[in-house]
């Protein structure tokens, strides 16, 4: 029998689901932050105004728009991953690979939402043409009228606040140590593209990457032998799939359903791991 020329769809890549990378955003951190900010400015600040509730909004803010940012970025490049996802491409081993886009949360985005925010902060009370512009911006938004009016007295003094951006660092590290939402399907999609062990190996490790730091440098640690459980899984899942696309029927020994339920079981021991040590 002769093996079909056409690479197959992916059996394996919908299983992994796409789940919206709002981890930061849904972060307990996070959430207190946003529910001190709408009670400080929709009661606190008319009730008792002063300084003190300004600056309450201000160190709020640090740890509150890193989530947004993060949150917005992901959805966007979620919706583009929908876009191309199940195209197929040829990689520079010849083998047929699966084209879409990592929109998981990663040491880039998280440090990129700090920064932005840090910039944003430091815009509103150092520029006035920014300070307009951002107020524009909001009440634009702002299609209701729920929120409004806005106003923003520059102050300086508010950037204080950014010494709480390693907070938001910190956190975004035990995101990352909990495998980001997308990230398997990413990881399984680069894996895809080649076809030795050694190869699919090394790509799943690339994937893997930054989660390997966030745990720490401790090759023996409990959440790393997980890890290792997850990748090995990974490694396995890609290597099927990859000659499974090219081939006219599938391999009855190999039920996709029951391999992403084993990963779904790796990655769930992992997580729990982490949270209980």
């Amino acid at each position: 029998m002769t093996r079909s020329s056409t690479p197959r769809s992916s059996i394996l890549d919908p299983l992994f689901g796409r789940q919206p990378p709002v981890e930061l955003l849904l972060h307990p951190v996070t959430v207190t932050a946003l529910a001190i900010m709408i009670v400080n400015d929709g009661w606190l600040r008319g009730a008792y105004p002063g300084w003190l509730p300004g600056k309450i909004s201000d160190f709020a803010a640090v740890l509150a728009y890193p989530g947004l940012i993060s949150a917005l970025w992901g959805l966007g490049a979620m919706a583009l991953d929908g876009l191309v996802a199940g195209s197929t491409r040829r990689s520079a081993s010849g083998q047929p690979a699966l084209r879409g886009v990592d929109y998981s949360l990663g040491p880039t985005v998280i440090l990129g939402s700090a920064i932005l925010t840090g910039a944003i902060l430091a815009g509103i009370n150092l520029w006035t043409p920014f300070r307009d512009g951002y107020l524009s911006l909001l009440r634009h938004l702002d299609v209701f009228g729920w929120f409004g009016p806005f106003h923003y007295t520059m102050d300086p003094s508010d950037l204080l606040g950014l010494v709480l951006l390693p907070v938001v660092w910190l956190v975004g590290r035990r995101l990352l140590a909990r495998v980001p939402a997308g990230r398997l399907r990413a990881v399984h999609r680069e894996a895809t593209r080649y076809a030795t062990r050694d190869a699919v190996r090394a790509a799943v490790d690339r994937g893997l990457a930054d989660v390997r730091r966030a745990l720490g440098r401790d090759p023996t640690s409990p959440q790393n032998a997980t890890l290792d459980v997850v990748r090995d899984l990974m490694v396995e899942g890609a290597l099927q799939e990859a000659a499974l696309r090219n081939r006219p029927e599938p391999d009855v020994a190999f039920d996709p359903a029951q391999h992403y339920h084993r990963v779904l079981q790796a990655l769930e021991n992992h997580r729990n791991r982490g949270s209980n040590p």
